[in-house]
């Protein structure tokens, strides 16, 4: 087991390389494009596309290494009033499957969509389409890989012991309660021997 999470490790951090590089080359691209248009006045042909195309590399790696660190957006009004501590677990469980499946439906589907675009060449840039429709895949790929990671962990889980409301309350010694009775008494007691006086 260690070795299959040390190789899922590697992986995570190649894709975090991947998209660190993605970036340098995007704002790269995007810092020429608009040196030559307002600067040079000579527009770059090819940045605009190059600049999408990594764009469109960085949103699908991201998406999937964002799962490793619980990082998308979730609404949790629904699982926060669940008291119920197995029934939140169950919601959660439907969760993680909800992501595996969708993930498998990017990889499947990605698949056959990049296979269309290796036939067609981008406008401006020669290179094949179907390298930028390989981030559909790549990425859900990832995301399925990171979606199946979070859901054994979240299954590893040991479950939640019930939590008491309230201690027990210590119940008054019986020799306590006379003398809390007997006050009453012995205060009238007092006001009547105050009277006489």
């Amino acid at each position: 087991m260690k070795w299959i999470r040390a190789g899922k490790d590697a992986i995570d951090k190649a894709v975090l390389f991947c998209i660190f590089v993605l970036m340098l080359v995007m704002c790269a691209v995007v810092l020429w494009q608009v040196v030559s248009r307002f600067i040079l006045n000579s527009p770059s042909v090819w940045s605009e596309e190059v600049a999408r195309y990594c764009m469109i590399w960085i949103a699908m790696l991201g998406g999937g290494a964002a799962m490793k660190r619980a990082g998308h957006m979730n609404l949790v009004l629904l699982t926060d009033r669940i008291r119920n501590a197995a029934l939140r677990k169950g919601v959660l469980v439907l969760d993680g499957l909800l992501c595996i499946v969708f993930a498998w439906i990017l990889v499947y589907y990605g698949i056959d969509f990049t296979r269309l675009g290796f036939a067609k060449m981008a406008a401006s840039i020669d290179i094949s389409l179907g390298i930028v429709y390989l981030a559909m895949p790549a990425g859900g790929l990832i995301l399925l890989l990171n979606s199946l990671e979070a859901l054994i962990l979240l299954l590893e889980q040991p479950r939640e012991q019930p939590q008491q409301n309230e201690q027990p309350r210590e119940r008054p010694q019986q020799n306590e309660q006379p003398r809390q009775q007997d006050q009453p008494a012995q205060e009238k007691e007092r006001t009547k021997g105050g009277a006489s006086l």
